[in-house]
């Protein structure tokens, strides 16, 4: 790998990423910050990255259509106590 100490990556707003760049980004082994606000990642790409074997200390940014997603199903399968 060309990069083998790169840990931070910032790919807001580009909309050339998309959930294909998944097998790419997941290469860096060592990253512990992925910014991918405003890319062409979708709920199927946020899921590859989370089954992933990144750190779990790693900070990922998703796009918003993915943090609706998940607000909602998490909000329609809460049940109050």
């Amino acid at each position: 790998m060309a990069l083998p100490r790169l840990v931070k990556l910032v790919l807001a707003y580009n909309p050339r990423v998309d959930n294909d760049s998944i097998a790419v980004l997941v290469a860096f082994a060592r990253i512990n910050y992925l910014d991918l606000v405003g890319t062409g990642i979708d709920m199927t790409g946020a899921r590859r990255l989370a089954a992933a074997s990144l750190s779990k200390e790693s900070i990922i940014i998703l796009p918003v259509v993915c943090g609706k997603y998940l607000s909602s199903t998490f909000l329609q399968n809460f049940t109050p106590l």
